[in-house]
């Protein structure tokens, strides 16, 4: 699993029902990595996948408007 590479920290607190924490645990568990680690890295992929839709998103209506 990559790590972020930061230069400084930011706190993200947030509540999820405790059966998706033991599973996310369990996951990370399995990497053998622990919770934080492995929630951030999900959060950054995800993230970043959002975003590389959406820049695609607006290239294919740019391309799209220049047909019409």
């Amino acid at each position: 699993m990559a790590k972020a590479q930061t230069s400084e920290s930011a706190r993200v607190e947030f509540r999820m029902p405790s059966q998706l924490k033991r599973e996310a645990e369990e996951a990370a568990a399995l990497l053998g990595v622990n919770f934080t680690s492995f929630a951030t890295e999900a959060l950054i992929e995800r993230s970043r996948q959002v975003k590389r839709d959406y820049a695609l998103t607006i290239l294919c209506d740019k391309e799209r408007d220049a047909f019409l």
